[in-house]
C-alpha cells in the first residue's frame, strides 16, 4: 500500500521544478555583487517590492529560477497507512502540506442512489505561516507582515478549500458511482483532510496536488451487510496496521493539475513564492487535466489580463499536467486487489 518511490520523486521533482535557463539563474550574489548581506536582507524586508524589481527587471527571481519556471515538486503517497484509507505528502518548494483520507457510510441523495460523495478540507494555522491566527484565518493586513498585502492572490483558506472541492468533484476525476455500497442504500463519503505544515506561497497548487495524490491512494475497504437491519460493517484486513489492505483501489479518471501565475509589475511569475505571492497584482490559476482540457480558470486581482496571457497561462498548465501526471497516477495502472 506504500507507494513511496525514491526514484520516482527525484525525476519529479527534477522535472517539475526545470525551465530556468542561464538568465534565470540570478542569485543575490550577482543581482548585487557587492552589496553585504546584512543590506540585501535590510532591502528584503523594508522595501521587498524593490528587492523583487532587481530580479524581475533582469528575467530572474530571488530563487533563482527565471519567470516560468516552477519549484521542485515532491510527492510521496501511503505515509499514513495505519491512520488513512489514503495519504500523501506533497513539497512544493518550502510549501509543504499533508492530506489524509477518512471514510464514512452515508446514504446517497435519491437524484442519485448510485452516487458517493467527495468533500476536501483545509486546515491551516500560525504554525505554518504569521499570514495566518490561532482560528485559521488570514490575519488582517493591519497586523500582517510588511512583505505581504498583495492581494492579487488567492490565499483565503475558505476560498482554496471550496475551488480545491469542486474541481475534484467537476473534473472527471472520480466516477462517484464507484463509492456506491447499495443502491439508494448506502454509499460512501470520502473525506480529504489537507493540512498546511508551511506555506512558502501558492498554497492552492500545494493543496489541489495534496488531494487529488490522497485520492490516487484510496483502497475502499471490503464491506458486508447484516441480515438483521441491514447495517454496513467494514471487513478488516489481514494487517491490521494498514487501513482498507486488500481492499479496491478508487479508479481515478482525468488527473486535474493546477498552476499559478502571479503578475508583479505587468511580468507573469509562474507558482510565486510568499514573497512574490504578497506582491502580485493579480493572478491567474489554470487546472489542465491529463486528457489536455481545460478543468477550471481562476482570475483574482485588479490588473487585467489579456487573451494572450490567459492562453499562455493554460498551455503552461497543459504542460505541468504532463510532467506530473505519471507520479500522481502511480500505482493506478496495477490491477486491483480482488
Amino acid at each position: 500500500h506504500n507507494s513511496i518511490n525514491a526514484m520516482t520523486m527525484a525525476a519529479a521533482a527534477n522535472q517539475a521544478g526545470r525551465g530556468g535557463d542561464e538568465d534565470g539563474q540570478r542569485t543575490e550574489d550577482t543581482v548585487f555583487p557587492k552589496a553585504p548581506s546584512w543590506t540585501i536582507d535590510a532591502r528584503r524586508a523594508l522595501d521587498p517590492a524593490g528587492y523583487l524589481r532587481e530580479f524581475t527587471s533582469k528575467s530572474s527571481r530571488p530563487d533563482g529560477r527565471s519567470h516560468r519556471a516552477v519549484r521542485p515538486t515532491t510527492v510521496v503517497k501511503g505515509v499514513l497507512p495505519r491512520n488513512a484509507y489514503g495519504s500523501a505528502l506533497v513539497r512544493l518548494g518550502d510549501t509543504q502540506v499533508l492530506a489524509a483520507v477518512t471514510l464514512a457510510i452515508g446514504t446517497p441523495g435519491a437524484a442519485s442512489p448510485e452516487f458517493g460523495d467527495v468533500e476536501v478540507r483545509l486546515t491551516v494555522g500560525p504554525l505554518c505561516s504569521p499570514n495566518y491566527n490561532l482560528a485559521g484565518r488570514p490575519v488582517p493586513p493591519q497586523e500582517a507582515p510588511a512583505s505581504s498585502g498583495g492581494g492579487g492572490c488567492l490565499s483565503d483558506p475558505d476560498a482554496i478549500e471550496s475551488l480545491v472541492q469542486r474541481t475534484v468533484r467537476t473534473s472527471g476525476l472520480i466516477d462517484h458511482r464507484q463509492l456506491s455500497v447499495e443502491r439508494g442504500k448506502s454509499a460512501w463519503r470520502v473525506r480529504v483532510g489537507v493540512t498546511a505544515l508551511n506555506d512558502d506561497g501558492n498554497l492552492l497548487d500545494a493543496t489541489m496536488l495534496g488531494a487529488v495524490a490522497a485520492l490516487a491512494d484510496v483502497r475502499l475497504p471490503r464491506t458486508r451487510v447484516e441480515d438483521d437491519g441491514g447495517a454496513v460493517r467494514t471487513v478488516p484486513g489481514p494487517n491490521p496496521n494498514v487501513c482498507a489492505e486488500g481492499g479496491k483501489r478508487l479508479r481515478l479518471g482525468d488527473i486535474p493539475v493546477p498552476l499559478t501565475c502571479g503578475n508583479f509589475d505587468g511580468t507573469w511569475l509562474a507558482d510565486p513564492c510568499a514573497l512574490e505571492e504578497g506582491l502580485c497584482h493579480s493572478s491567474i490559476t489554470a487546472v489542465a487535466t491529463s486528457g489536455g482540457a481545460v478543468a477550471g480558470l481562476t482570475k483574482l486581482g485588479r490588473r487585467a489580463a489579456s487573451a494572450e496571457e490567459v492562453a499562455a497561462c493554460i498551455a503552461m498548465a497543459v504542460g505541468r499536467a504532463k510532467e506530473l501526471v505519471s507520479i500522481l497516477r502511480e500505482d493506478q495502472g496495477q490491477p486491483q486487489d480482488s
